[in-house]
């Protein structure tokens, strides 16, 4: 669903480019990023910056055409929104993925120079998707369709996340 959503604005753009002029760029539009779910498991979420960094590693790789001797650099562009999926299990046969408090979270991440705030953490339970969203300020907010109205809650509130939304910092 996320990646219908964001087609036109995807959280990053990877590129890819050969040092010799016969290949074309290529250009991979990225609508969820994944973590390296070990780091998740040893350190907690607190660690996300840490989990997510394979995603931005610049690589110098051999060009998988065959006939052509270049080397291709891949690196990747961030835009304004990162969404992180982060369906994590305690085991791979589990039924049910880690869970953590809402205060687990970093409130800011840094990627390529660039700060991104936690915007909302979006958890998983009962069969049942409920979003919990960072006020600038720092409060809570619960979205919740089987709520009657939204309400708030603290950073003590455990969860089970599917996923993290982080946006671009205006500082």
């Amino acid at each position: 669903m996320w990646t219908n959503l964001t087609k036109d604005q995807p959280c990053v753009t990877k590129i890819s480019e050969c040092s010799s002029h016969e290949c074309q760029k290529e250009i991979r539009n990225i609508s969820v990023l994944g973590v390296n779910h070990q780091i998740i498991h040893k350190k907690g979420f607190m660690c996300l910056e840490e989990a997510l960094h394979h995603n931005f590693q610049i690589k110098n790789v051999k060009c998988q055409r065959s006939e052509c001797p270049g080397r291709r650099t891949e690196y990747a562009k961030f835009n304004l929104h990162l969404y992180i999926e982060l369906d994590i299990r305690v085991s791979l046969d589990a039924n049910t993925g880690i869970s953590c408090q809402l205060k687990d979270f970093p409130i800011t991440i840094n990627i390529l120079k660039q700060e991104y705030r936690l915007a909302g953490v979006i958890a998983y339970t009962s069969q049942h998707y409920i979003a919990y969203t960072r006020r600038i300020y720092g409060t809570w907010r619960i979205y919740n369709d089987l709520m009657k109205s939204k309400q708030y809650c603290n950073e003590e509130k455990k969860i089970e996340p599917h996923a993290a939304i982080y946006i671009i910092s205006s500082s």
